[in-house]
Formats: structure tokens, C-alpha cells, sequence
């Protein structure tokens, strides 16, 4: 989370400074993106296997739900926040308004995980006085099976539509309809909202509200993957019928199909990690993070 932290109030710096010096700037981006990198896959991996080590089966899905809609919680405050003291847009009003939500994000997650870890439930006697599998041969074996490595593309596939849409919805609102970088925040906030509908109907169908058909997570799975890419579609030809297109309401729809993918995709990871016993556990959720 401090790496994170830092990127993120970087990368506002690099925005800034780009404006007077773009090599400089790109210069610091990069460097700011890839801290950012670091910061995301580590904290969010690591909270993952704790997830899965400390959380009883049966209450794994609704362990993931509450956590998912946590963050994106997070993400429907901050956005509009953001946005509100984003306008009338400067580069000192950018680096000062990351820096605050980087600075309070980085105290929140100091907070949470205080003493979080001392009380996972113990390793079993007969596994923590045996040596520990070499890392190449569990990554081996984890890759051998064929539902982990089809469950790996899928989320490769997955994870690279859902980062292309986030780097795409801000600046084309802005270019296209007209938008200021503060509106387009708050458009975000917007799509999160979205998210947390979406992961609060899956939850409630996937924990016995909906029967077994409807409480399948490989179904709302496919139905968020779709009916995310609809959406997108949609956003796209919204950009050919001008300003009278309802984007907000499109990009809410959008928020929805993503909520209700994401909850259930973690719900299936969640499942799969813990189906070869506590000492995979990190690699898998390693495997899949990377």
C-alpha cells in the first residue's frame, strides 16, 4: 500500500510537471505507473491469501462480497470527491487532491490490517513440521491442472478488456461529449456505483436467495462478461449520436455487468485456490495475479 500510495500521488506530480516539461514528465509516469504496479499486485494479492487461509469455505463467496463491494465502495466516495475538488482543474489542485487520497488510503489499510494476521487460523501440526514444496514444482503442478490453467487465460482475457475500459471511458468522455476532467471523475464514480449494485445482486442470488440455478457463479460470470461488453458497445455508438446520447445511464449499465463479473470471478478464484491445499494457496492466487 505505500508503494501504491506513492505512485499514485507521482503520477499526479508527472501530470503536472508534464504540462511544462513532457519528457521529464513521462519520465516520472512511468516510474509512477510502475510503483503503481508493484504496490496493487502486492497488497491485493496478499489480501487475497489471507482471504483464503483465514475464511471458512462456505464462507468464502460471501468473504470476497464483502471486500469487493468495500473497495468499490471506496471507489463511488472517492470519485465524486475527487471530482468536486478537482474543478477549476490546475496541476497543483491534482498533485494536492491525490496526495490527500493517497495519504488517507495508505492510513485506512494500516488500520485494517493491524493484527489481522495473528488470527488466520494456525497451519496444521503435521504441515508445518514438513519442509516446504520447492516454488517451481508447485507452480508445475498448479499449471498441470487443466481447470487452473483454462481459469488462467480466462483471467487473463478478462482482466485485459476490463483495464482496456478504464483506460478508455475517461478520456473519451472528455474528448467526445465535452467533459472536464472533473465531470469525468465523477462519471467514474458513477460506473463504480454500477459495480456495487452489480456485486450486491450476485451476492444476494449466490447465497441461496435465487435457488441453484440462479446461485451459479460460472453463469453470472459469462452474463457480467457479456453484458459488459454490450455496454461497451453501446458507449461507442453513443460517441456517433451526440450529446442527447443518455451516456450516464450507459455507463451505470456498464458499472452493473462489471460488478456482477468481478464478484463472481473472485468467488470462483477463491474456490479454485483453496482446492489444492494450504501450501498452493499463495502460488495460485500468485499465478493469477500476475
Amino acid at each position: 500500500m505505500a508503494a501504491l500510495a506513492l505512485g499514485g500521488f507521482l503520477a499526479a506530480a508527472a501530470t503536472a510537471l508534464a504540462e511544462t516539461n513532457l519528457p521529464a514528465g513521462l519520465s516520472l509516469a512511468i516510474l509512477a505507473f510502475f510503483s503503481v504496479g508493484i504496490g496493487a499486485g502486492a497488497a491485493g494479492t496478499s489480501l487475497l491469501v489471507l482471504l483464503a487461509t483465514g475464511v471458512e469455505d462456505r464462507r468464502r463467496g460471501a468473504a470476497a462480497t464483502i471486500v469487493w463491494v468495500m473497495m468499490i465502495a471506496g471507489f463511488a466516495v472517492t470519485a465524486p470527491l475527487a471530482g468536486h475538488f478537482l474543478d477549476p482543474f490546475s496541476g497543483a489542485r491534482l498533485v494536492a487532491v491525490s496526495g490527500t487520497v493517497s495519504l488517507a488510503a495508505f492510513a485506512l489499510a494500516c488500520l485494517a490490517v493491524r493484527g489481522v494476521e495473528p488470527t488466520v487460523a494456525p497451519v496444521r501440526s503435521e504441515t508445518a513440521g514438513s519442509a516446504k514444496a520447492p516454488f517451481r514444482a508447485v507452480l508445475a503442478k498448479v499449471w498441470s491442472e487443466p481447470a487452473s490453467r483454462r481459469f488462467t487465460v480466462f483471467i487473463f482475457v478478462a482482466m485485459l478488456a476490463y483495464s482496456a475500459q478504464e483506460l478508455i471511458l475517461e478520456p473519451f468522455a472528455g474528448l467526445v461529449f465535452a467533459m472536464t476532467p472533473g465531470t469525468t471523475t465523477k462519471l467514474a464514480g458513477l460506473q463504480h456505483g454500477g459495480v456495487l449494485a452489480g456485486m450486491l445482486l450476485v451476492a444476494g442470488l449466490t447465497m441461496g436467495v435465487g435457488g441453484p440455478w440462479l446461485g451459479s457463479l460460472k453463469l453470472w460470470t459469462a452474463l457480467g462478461c457479456a453484458g459488459s461488453g454490450a455496454m461497451l458497445v453501446g458507449i461507442a455508438a453513443g460517441g456517433l449520436v451526440g450529446p442527447e446520447f443518455p451516456l450516464r445511464a450507459v455507463v451505470f449499465g456498464l458499472g452493473l455487468f462489471n460488478g456482477v463479473f468481478a464478484v463472481a470471478a473472485i468467488g470462483s478464484m477463491m474456490g479454485l485456490a483453496g482446492a489444492g491445499g494450504e501450501a498452493e494457496r499463495g502460488t495460485r492466487m500468485g499465478v493469477w495475479g500476475a
